[in-house]
C-alpha cells in the first residue's frame, strides 16, 4: 500500500500536467487557465460553506455533551479537500470535490473513527463486576 501511494505521488503531477496540456489544446490555453482558476474558486466557496457546516454540527455536539469525533475527522479530510483544490490540475480538482461530499466525508470519517478511535471501556471498583474476597494474615 506504502509503494501504491508512493508511486502515485510522483505519478500525479506527470498525469496531471499531461491532462493539462490535452485540455488546452481542446479548448485552448487560456480556458483551460481560466478552468483552472475557475475550480479553484468554486473549491474555496465550497470549502468555506462546508467548514461552516461541519463547524457548526461540532459546536452543537459538544453543546450536548458528545465527543464530536466523526465531525472533527470530517473537518480534517475537509481540510485535506481544501488543499487538494487549490492545486492546479484537473485530477486534483476531481478529487478534491469527491472528498468534499458531505456524506463520503462522514462514511470515510467512521470507517477511521473505527479503525483508530476504538473505545476501550474499564471497570474498577465496586462496579466492575468480579469481586475476589480473601483474607490476609501479617506475620512478622
Amino acid at each position: 500500500m506504502l509503494l501504491i501511494t508512493f508511486i502515485l505521488i510522483f505519478l500525479m503531477p506527470f498525469l496531471e500536467i499531461f491532462l493539462i496540456i490535452e485540455i488546452g489544446q481542446y479548448f485552448g490555453a487560456m480556458n483551460t487557465i481560466i478552468m483552472i482558476l475557475a475550480t479553484a474558486i468554486l473549491g474555496a466557496v465550497l470549502v468555506r460553506i462546508e467548514g461552516l457546516s461541519t463547524l457548526s454540527r461540532i459546536k452543537s455536539s459538544v453543546q450536548s455533551g458528545e465527543l464530536p469525533t466523526i465531525e472533527l475527522i470530517s473537518g480534517g479530510i475537509l481540510i485535506i479537500s481544501a488543499v487538494v483544490l487549490l492545486m492546479p490540475g484537473f485530477i486534483t480538482d476531481v478529487l478534491g470535490l469527491v472528498l468534499m461530499s458531505p456524506s463520503l466525508r462522514r462514511r470515510v470519517a467512521s470507517i477511521i473513527a473505527l479503525k483508530f478511535f476504538v473505545r476501550q471501556e474499564t471497570n474498577s471498583g465496586a462496579d466492575s463486576g468480579k469481586v475476589i474476597d480473601t483474607e490476609f494474615k501479617v506475620e512478622d
